[in-house]
């Protein structure tokens, strides 16, 4: 199973994926698999399902969190 958050961005972007090395810097919850920008979506990837709404929380804030830090993901 695996559980992806989507946050919708307030402008275009181009495609973008960040490398293994990258999800690892910006020190993202456990278990984030692929982080990926495209149009106007952020799409945050998880192996397997969450175990509490609580965990449900962290992963959404995460995913929120990046999306607010443009420079991070995508186009500045």
């Amino acid at each position: 199973m695996v559980t992806v958050v989507l946050v919708r961005l307030p402008g275009q972007r181009s495609p973008a994926r960040l490398s293994r090395r990258e999800i690892r810097r910006l020190d993202l919850p456990y278990g984030v698999d692929s982080v990926e920008t495209g149009d106007r979506e952020l799409r945050v990837r998880y192996e397997g399902w969450p175990h509490s709404c609580a965990a449900v929380d962290v992963l959404v804030d995460a995913a929120v969190h990046l999306a607010a830090d443009s420079h991070d993901v995508g186009d500045a």
